[in-house]
């Protein structure tokens, strides 16, 4: 099953982790903006989904996941692209 992952953007934490998609069967705008938060470090940050790196193997069980729902997705009036 394809998932993507997110890095975490701050220099001291730099952690990596899976996103699980709980959004239905909404499709998302080329220009959609999810917010994350760090599982690790608690940072707060945005990214366009379309930048998002798409994997098609198995997912590694350590890795940690982080599951994104309707409220993570930025209303298109406040982002910024």
């Amino acid at each position: 099953m394809p998932y993507c992952t997110v890095t975490c953007p701050n220099k001291k934490c730099l952690a990596s982790f899976r996103i699980l998609w709980r959004i239905g069967g909404k499709k998302l705008s080329l220009n959609q903006v999810a917010r994350f938060t760090c599982p690790t470090c608690g940072t707060s940050f945005e990214r366009a989904c379309v930048r998002l790196p798409v994997f098609t193997c198995a997912a590694d069980p350590t890795q940690r996941t982080v599951t994104v729902d309707e409220s993570c997705l930025v209303p298109p009036e406040s982002t910024d692209e």
